[in-house]
């Protein structure tokens, strides 16, 4: 919101601001304007009552022509009158329309003027008298009507009493010359008069302009007001709804978990199930004596249990990223399981912060207990038991997974590619196909598998 401009500060302005001083002026200019027509009539009726008075001491050629001479400027200064207010002209022509009026007036005060020289009758000392009071009431009306601007006040008194003044003076004599006296101090104090009139009037107007700046400002507080109460209004409506929607969001979060740990206690009582399902087929395939079916079950029932480990993994992350070294521990500690308690191997997986995505744990879940499960079955050199070392490290944002063990190593038909093993095949397929990577296959003093892949937890 703007700021809001005190209103003795807007009354500073009126007074040295350019635009408001031309307004100023526009205001004198149409004060001059609005009393124009008052002066017209006094004009005329005072005009004609001299013209009456004087018919008998002055020609009557000179009177008529004096009375249309001032009837020519009056309709002249009519039309400009009526063209002023049918224009309604903005402040900024004020200038143009005082220098009209000014002329306009002049010319008016020459006229009367002229009556000292035309209407002035030498014989009659009343006539004189009387021709002096017209003038003189003419000059104090134009001291009220026309003293807003003081150019137009002096262009009309001055022409208007002059020539009197001087006409009195020329004569000579003590009377004429005490009349003339007489005229001038009437001249110069309604010259103060009309001084008085224009400062009480132009305070007046700039009363007007603090008033109207007053109100103004009032409006615009009051409207400033308004506009706080909205914006309070809508601020407790904001935050009743931010309220609401929190404790919406609370209840949904407290229902997202109840669900969640619904969902995952279920998976995991269905997983159970389904490994108690495969160690049932595999304890009556060892009643049938079928090694090698009890040696599916067996890997199969590896292969849930890894997904049943990641599963608690990320279900207590709630289902975030999860660290690779933890997934590691966790799913070859289940798949050694397996092994007499007197052989269970030794286990070192290297300290890593690196996470993987819920995706990639499923998946390196099945690679980790394929490989665990192969060095199970294959690394083991006579009664010693295994060991497992694990490397995780990361280079320009892919992950090293390093898997070696302490057997046999792997047979040169594996590394060669020449026989077949569907352990690795399902690693190398997992590897390639979910995670994007590659895997290498070497022996240094054991078997060592190296996967690389994208880190998508970073």
């Amino acid at each position: 919101m703007g700021e809001i401009m005190q209103p003795q500060e807007r009354f500073e302005r009126s007074t040295t601001t350019a635009e408001e001083q031309g307004a100023l002026y526009g205001e004198q200019v149409k004060q001059l304007y609005s009393n124009a027509l008052v002066g017209l009539l006094a004009t005329a009726i005072n005009s004609l009552v001299l013209a009456v008075i004087q018919r008998d001491v002055t020609s009557r050629t000179t009177l008529i022509a004096w009375v249309a001479l001032l009837t020519v400027i009056s309709l002249l200064r009519y039309h400009d009158i009526r063209t002023f207010w049918r224009k309604s002209p903005e402040a900024s022509k004020a200038n143009y329309w005082c220098r009209r009026f000014i002329v306009g007036l002049a010319l008016s005060g020459i006229a009367w003027g002229s009556s000292a020289i035309f209407l002035f009758p030498l014989e009659s000392l009343a006539h004189q008298t009387f021709l002096a009071f017209v003038i003189g009431g003419m000059v104090a009306g134009a001291a009220a009507a026309f003293s807003s601007v003081m150019k137009a006040f002096l262009a009309y008194s001055v022409l208007a009493l002059s020539p009197i003044i001087l006409r009195f003076a020329l004569l000579g004599d003590e009377f004429h010359l005490a009349m003339g006296g007489m005229a001038l101090l009437f001249g110069v104090m309604i010259f103060f008069v009309a001084m008085r009139i224009n400062t009480v009037w132009i305070t007046s107007v700039k009363l007007r302009f603090e008033n109207s700046g007053l109100v103004s400002y009032l409006t615009e507080l009051k409207q400033a007001e308004e506009a706080l109460r909205e914006s309070e209004k809508r601020y407790r409506q904001l935050s009743e709804e931010n309220a609401r929607l929190l404790e919406q969001a609370r209840q949904d979060g407290e229902t997202k978990t109840i669900l969640l740990h619904e969902v995952n206690h279920r998976v995991k009582n269905n997983l159970a199930s389904i490994i108690g399902l495969i160690q049932t087929q595999e304890r009556f395939g060892k009643k049938k004596d079928s090694p090698e079916f009890r040696s599916v079950c067996r890997d199969l029932a590896g292969r849930v249990q890894g997904l049943a480990t990641v599963h608690t993994l990320l279900s207590a992350g709630e289902w975030s990223l999860v660290k690779l070294a933890d997934l590691t521990t966790d799913v070859i500690h289940s798949t050694l399981q397996i092994l007499p308690s007197d052989q269970r191997a030794p286990v070192h997986v290297s300290p890593s912060s690196i996470q993987v995505t819920p995706d990639q744990a499923n998946t390196l879940a099945l690679v980790i207990n394929e490989l665990a499960t192969n060095t199970i079955k294959h690394g083991q050199r006579g009664k010693q038991a295994p060991s497992i070392s694990v490397r995780i490290e990361e280079n320009d944002g892919r992950i090293l997974f390093e898997f070696q063990d302490n057997g046999p190593g792997y047979p040169e038909p594996i590394l060669d590619g020449e026989q077949y093993d569907v352990g690795l095949h399902l690693v190398t397929n997992l590897v390639r196909r979910d995670l994007r990577g590659e895997v290498t296959l070497r022996n240094d003093h054991g078997a060592v598998t190296r996967i690389q892949f994208g880190n998508r937890g970073s």
